[in-house]
């Protein structure tokens, strides 16, 4: 059986951080925050 515990991991933290994101002002650290933990999110995809 193949452990999907990580690829879950990931889908949930950027659905979190894509609603996170469109909730705050671009240019702010909590954008940028959420705007890497996407990028990041991505790249694991």
């Amino acid at each position: 059986m193949i452990n999907t515990e990580y690829l879950e991991k990931c889908i949930a933290t950027l659905e979190k951080s894509y609603t996170c994101i469109k909730s705050v002002q671009e240019c702010t650290i909590d954008y940028e925050m959420y705007r890497n933990s996407l990028i990041k999110s991505v790249n694991f995809l």
